[in-house]
């Protein structure tokens, strides 16, 4: 699963990898490891310099400085629950322990931490949630067809062939068994947990959270390093509050088109800001700055 936060590569010299598909690496190991992700151009995107600086630069000593609470009951959190729960559900008691129905400053909260010393430890609601989300998603033909057979958390690598960028991707689930016995394909499947699965919602979120991107990046990586065409990526949207409505939606050409063009030139610059080892930031010149229209500006 890559997620919308930034995953930040270690500064160390990471493991060479596999062109491919690897099984079994850890989730750390990935992100702190080799080649260039969708979230990663995503950063790219922003500036170059916000790439370099998440990705290539030491982080600062209060980086990772966070409240407690944040780290186990926050929304990223939450969206990793109903993750596990849904596409790994066998792993889900093996990675967390459902506490006491007691507040998590209270001595029972904190005791029964201590006993859970290779586990993190959920709340009742959390676990409830989760499971419902999930049960909710698999209740979806079309998501338990992919989720039948499918492979998740499968690690992708692959050479871009124009620029020689070393790329990767972490699909949600991927299933290789459509299509007929003589023919295999490949379908994907990324599930989105959403305070809205509306489409209207899901629309504005895709162009947001650049999820088109997402969506051409995998599709296009997986292909190349299998050798079996893509004949679907599917998002499977399940809204964080009872009753864990759920949405399937596939993107249309157009958006595939506009996907695969921006995707193609930030690469691009991607690849000339490596081989120059420059990455600049918005801008390294003085420049005029208009007022916006509503402030009497002409722009």
């Amino acid at each position: 699963m890559e997620t919308d936060s930034v995953a930040h590569a270690s500064v160390q010299a990471p493991a060479p990898v596999t062109l491919g598909l690897v099984h079994g690496l850890p989730n750390d190991v990935y992100h702190g490891g080799l080649g260039l992700s969708s979230s990663g151009l995503k950063d790219f995107r922003r500036t170059p310099w916000h790439f370099h600086a998440l990705h290539h630069l030491p982080r600062p000593p209060w980086f990772d400085a966070s409240d407690d609470d944040e780290e186990t009951t926050g929304v990223l959190f939450a969206g990793t629950l109903c993750h596990c729960a849904t596409l790994e559900p066998v792993e889900f008691d093996l990675r967390y322990a459902v506490g006491p129905a007691v507040p998590r400053y209270t001595k029972e909260w904190k005791d029964f931490v201590k006993r859970e010393p290779t586990r993190q430890v959920i709340s009742p609601k959390q676990y409830a949630i989760a499971q419902g989300q999930a049960a909710a998603l698999r209740s979806i033909p079309t998501v338990a067809e992919i989720l039948e057979g499918g492979e998740s958390e499968v690690s992708v690598y692959w050479h871009d062939k124009p620029t020689g960028v070393l790329c990767r991707a972490r699909p949600d689930c991927m299933n290789r068994t459509f299509g007929p016995p003589d023919a295999p394909a490949i379908m994907l499947l990324d599930v989105k947990t959403t305070t809205d699965a509306s489409k209207a919602a899901v629309s504005q979120k895709v162009a947001r959270y650049g999820y088109h991107h997402q969506a051409e990046w995998y599709s296009r990586g997986v292909a190349q390093a299998t050798g079996l065409p893509v004949v679907g990526f599917v998002f499977a949207f399940v809204e964080s509050a009872w009753p864990f409505a759920c949405s399937v939606f596939e993107l249309d050409p157009e958006a595939y088109e506009v996907a695969r063009r921006e995707n193609r030139s930030a690469l691009e610059q991607f690849a000339r800001c490596e081989q120059s080892k420059t990455w600049p930031s918005f801008s390294s010149e003085v420049e005029y700055v208009s007022l916006p229209r509503w402030a009497g500006g002409v722009e």
